[in-house]
């Protein structure tokens, strides 16, 4: 009987180590990070984790050809889907690929997303639900707060 507690024992804990070293923490300074995009519907390999002093935005965009898009999946739950940029066409060439995550996330012709983050611990992944290409995709965690836009009103 010992034996079989000691070695459910160090089952769980190889599961709890396997687990914690899949979640990768991130800065909240909002540099950006690269993430590898997987076939529709396939989470990718990681989970990321950062922890915010005050209220946050979580930045998701696409970074190599556009038409990829992303959900995005905050704490355990969903939150949205990137915006749907422009339709991926026929090629992905030098013309349509990002040269830079800045030239990507200033061109709303690549999907992108913002999301507000509490202060405290998060975690979040990202899921492909449209993958024409493959390729970069990015994100970035920083303070502040997401701003609306409706028509002439402002808020933020």
């Amino acid at each position: 009987m010992t034996k079989s507690i000691f070695l459910t024992l160090i089952a769980s804990a190889l599961f709890a180590a396997s687990v914690n070293a899949a979640t990768k923490p991130v800065p909240g300074d909002g540099s950006t990070q690269t993430f590898s995009t997987g076939a529709n519907g396939q989470w990718t390999t990681d989970t990321y984790s950062v922890t915010l002093a005050g209220p946050g935005i979580l930045r998701v965009w696409d970074g190599y050809c556009f038409g990829d898009r992303y959900e995005v999946t905050i704490d355990g739950a969903v939150v949205g889907t990137t915006s749907e940029g422009s339709p991926a066409g026929g090629h992905c060439n030098a013309l349509s690929a990002a040269p830079t995550p800045e030239f990507a996330w200033g061109n709303k012709a690549f999907s992108r997303g913002v999301y507000s983050l509490t202060a405290g611990d998060h975690t979040f992944q990202f899921t492909t639900t449209t993958h024409p290409w493959g390729g970069p995709a990015y994100f970035a965690v920083g303070s502040g707060s997401v701003c609306i836009t409706i028509s002439f009103f402002y808020s933020c």
